[in-house]
C-alpha cells in the first residue's frame, strides 16, 4: 500500500517537472520564500524596513523614467497616424468607371486574375526612414458598386501612378469593358455631413459587414455558383446586388464600398495554429496492456469534416486583401424604406453562407441601429445618430478603420468608440465573387450602364506620319 503511495506521488513529481512552467514556479517561489523569510525574520530588524524605504526613494527619483517607458507606446501609436495621414493625403487618387460590355462571357475567374495583379504591385519592403518617419504604409483600393436613382454604376478608385498597369491588366481580362476617368467624385451627391444630412431632410441607413468565423474558413464562391456548364442555368451571385441597386427610385442612392489592401503571401501564418487543431485526429484508447502503441486508436474524419479542411487549405493557398466591406442607403425622408433595404441585403448575403464553414454578417456596434438592449443600453437615439454621422463620414472619404490604438480612439466620438470596427482578409477567389464584371444573363436591365460597342486597336503596320508629339496624340 505504502509502495504504491510513493510510486504515485514520484509519478506525480517527474510529470510535474517535465513542463516548462515548473521551473519558473519553483523559481519564484524561492525568491519570494527568501524575501519573505528575511522581511519578517524579528533577527532583520529594521534591516528589511531600510530595504523597502531605499525602493520607494529610488523609484521617486527615476518615476520620469517609468513614465516614459509606459507611454512610449502610446507616443509612438499617435506619431504612426500622424504620419501615415499625412502621407496618405500625398496620394493622388484617380476615379476609374468601369463601363460594362453589353455581352460578357467571361466568368469571375478572370476578375479573380486582375486581383492577383493587383496583389503584386504591393510595395513589400520600405525602409526604416519611410516607413517610420515619412509614414509611408501599404496603398489601399475601393470597389464601389454605386446606384442613384436605380442607375447602377461600377467604380474604382486607386493611386493615380497604377491606373495605366491596372488598366492593361484589366484589358487583357476583359477586353470588350471600357475603363473611363471620372472628373467630378460622385460623392458630392450625398450630405456633406449630419448637419447637411437633415437640412436637406434625407435620411441614411448603413452597415459594416464582418464574418462569423474566423476567415481561414471559406465563404461560397463563384465556382459554385457557375458549376453547371449551360450557360443559362448558371446563377450570378452579383446579380442580387444588382436587383437591389436597379429598383431605387429618383432621389434614392444605394452603394456598396470595398476597400482592398493587399497582404503579403505569409498571411495564412495567422492561421497556422488553428489550422494545426484541424488536422488533427482525435486519438482514443482502447484496452490493451499499458504503453502499448496497439492500445491508442485515431479515428477517422467524417466525408463533412474533410471537406471543410480541403476548403480551408485552398483558401489559404491564394493571395488575399484586408478588406472592410459597407453598406449605405440615402433616401429623401418622404421615400425612405430603410427595412426594404435591409432586408434585401441580407437576401443577398445569404448566399454566400457555407454550413460548416463562413458566412457574413452584420457588425451590429457599427450599424446604423441599436436599441436599449444593446450595450451600452442608453441613449439609444443618440448613439444611432453618431453611427450615421461617422458611416457617412467613412463612405465619404473611403476610410477604413485605423490600425493604431491611438488612432482607432482619435476617430472615436462619444458613445460611439471605433475600436469595433474591424477588417477580415478575403482571399482573391473571395473577392472576386463579391465583385465583379457580371455575366450576360443579368446585362438586361435597363438601369445598367452598357458599352454596346466594342473597341480595338489599330491593325499592325498602319503609316504614321507626323512628329513625335503629334503621334503621342493619338496613343
Amino acid at each position: 500500500m505504502l509502495g504504491k503511495i510513493f510510486e504515485e506521488i514520484l509519478g506525480f513529481i517527474k510529470a510535474f517537472f517535465e513542463k516548462e512552467e515548473a521551473v519558473l514556479l519553483v523559481f519564484i517561489l524561492i525568491v519570494g520564500g527568501f524575501f519573505v523569510f528575511n522581511f519578517f525574520s524579528p533577527s532583520a530588524g529594521g534591516y528589511a524596513l531600510a530595504i523597502l524605504f531605499s525602493l520607494i526613494r529610488f523609484f521617486a527619483l527615476t518615476w520620469w523614467l517609468w513614465l516614459f517607458f509606459l507611454m512610449l507606446p502610446f507616443v509612438w501609436s499617435l506619431w504612426r497616424y500622424w504620419r501615415v495621414n499625412l502621407w496618405g493625403k500625398t496620394l493622388h487618387e484617380v476615379i476609374l468607371e468601369i463601363k460594362i460590355p453589353g455581352q460578357n462571357l467571361r466568368d469571375p475567374k478572370a476578375m479573380e486574375q486582375v486581383f492577383i495583379a493587383l496583389n503584386a504591385l504591393r510595395d513589400s519592403f520600405f525602409d526604416p526612414w519611410e516607413r517610420h518617419f515619412k509614414g509611408v504604409a501599404v496603398r489601399e483600393y475601393s470597389l464601389e458598386i454605386m446606384s442613384f436613382g436605380g442607375d447602377v454604376h461600377f467604380y474604382m478608385v486607386m493611386p493615380k501612378k497604377e491606373k495605366d498597369i491596372f488598366k492593361s491588366v484589366f484589358f487583357a481580362h476583359y477586353p470588350d469593358v471600357d475603363i473611363e476617368e471620372v472628373s467630378e467624385d460622385y460623392m458630392e451627391r450625398l450630405p456633406k455631413d449630419g448637419l447637411d444630412m437633415w437640412k436637406r431632410d434625407y435620411r441614411l441607413w448603413g452597415s459594416e459587414l464582418v464574418m462569423n468565423r474566423p476567415a481561414m474558413y471559406p465563404i461560397k464562391t463563384y465556382p459554385y455558383f457557375f458549376e453547371e456548364i449551360k450557360e443559362e442555368k448558371r446563377i450570378d451571385p452579383i446579380s442580387a446586388f444588382l436587383s437591389l441597386a436597379s429598383i431605387m427610385r429618383p432621389g434614392e442612392i444605394f452603394g456598396v464600398q470595398m476597400i482592398i489592401c493587399p497582404l503579403t503571401r505569409d498571411w495564412a501564418e495567422e492561421f497556422e495554429e488553428e489550422l494545426n487543431k484541424l488536422k488533427e485526429r482525435k486519438k482514443e484508447e482502447k484496452p490493451g496492456a499499458e504503453g502499448d502503441p496497439s492500445s491508442m486508436m485515431f479515428s477517422i474524419r467524417s466525408p463533412g469534416e474533410t471537406e471543410v479542411l480541403k476548403a480551408v487549405e485552398a483558401n489559404l493557398s491564394k493571395p488575399a486583401f484586408e478588406t472592410m466591406i459597407r453598406f449605405l442607403y440615402v433616401a429623401p425622408a418622404k421615400i425612405y424604406n430603410e427595412s426594404a433595404v435591409y432586408k434585401g441585403v441580407n437576401a443577398a448575403l445569404k448566399q454566400y453562407d457555407t454550413v460548416g464553414m463562413n458566412s457574413f454578417r452584420h457588425n451590429y456596434a457599427a450599424m446604423t441601429k441599436t436599441s436599449f438592449m444593446y450595450w451600452p443600453h442608453i441613449f439609444s437615439k443618440t448613439q444611432v445618430e453618431l453611427r450615421r454621422q461617422r458611416l457617412l463620414f467613412n463612405f465619404r472619404r473611403r476610410n477604413t478603420y485605423s490600425g493604431s490604438f491611438v488612432g482607432r480612439w482619435l476617430t472615436s466620438r462619444w458613445l460611439s468608440p471605433y475600436n469595433i470596427a474591424n477588417g477580415f482578409p478575403l482571399n482573391v477567389e473571395a473577392l472576386a465573387t463579391f465583385f465583379h464584371i457580371p455575366t450576360s444573363g443579368i446585362l438586361t436591365a435597363p438601369q445598367m450602364q452598357r458599352v454596346e460597342s466594342r473597341k480595338t486597336g489599330p491593325p499592325s503596320g498602319l503609316e504614321i506620319f507626323g512628329e513625335e508629339e503629334d503621334i503621342r496624340k493619338y496613343q
